[in-house]
């Protein structure tokens, strides 16, 4: 009993301020955390693991027996327009519904909008300046329920909104 007390107690060091987002993606898990998060469906895998490639994380085809680098190596100056390019491609060729895949919740204005999907997408929240920024891009919108009765306008606005989230850097870290 008192050691499963010692262990438990010891989870919360998993989510400190000093751990978490201070993993940087790796291109794999970037990709695959953007198709999983969104629920993307129509994904051009060729595409992806190209873009891995690019990224410097040939799949399936470590550098040695420990693997592929971690944190500062997966980004520079070149790689990050690489990475923020990349996840805009497979959500601009997938074209998720988000429409369908907010149908389940209601938002009354825009603020909930870009708080909802700014949970969904980084794992640290946003500065206020960012968050206003975002709400301010989004513009005015009918609320949810409203959506279905016009899914395409709604669906480019809400993609692009998600295209901003992915491109920041607090999407690049887990």
């Amino acid at each position: 009993g008192k050691l499963l007390l010692v262990f438990l107690g010891g989870l919360a060091e998993f989510y400190s301020d000093k751990v978490v987002a201070n993993h940087i993606k790796g291109p794999a898990e970037l990709m695959v955390g953007a198709v999983k998060t969104l629920k993307l469906v129509n994904v051009n895998y060729d595409n992806v693991d190209r873009a891995c490639m690019n990224m410097g994380q040939t799949l399936l085809e470590p550098p040695s027996v420990a693997g592929w680098p971690e944190g500062r190596d997966w980004i520079n100056a070149n790689l990050v327009l690489v990475r923020y390019n990349a996840v805009t491609q497979m959500i601009e060729e997938g074209k998720p519904d988000l429409v369908a895949l907010l149908k389940d919740r209601t938002f009354n204005n825009p603020a909930e909008v870009v708080d909802h999907l700014a949970q969904r997408c980084l794992l640290t929240g946003l500065k206020e300046e960012k968050r206003q920024a975002l709400i301010q891009f989004l513009g005015s919108l009918p609320p949810s329920s409203e959506w279905a009765k016009q899914p395409d306008p709604i669906n480019a606005k809400l993609r692009a909104l998600v295209v901003l989230l992915v491109s920041m850097p607090e999407y690049q870290v887990s």
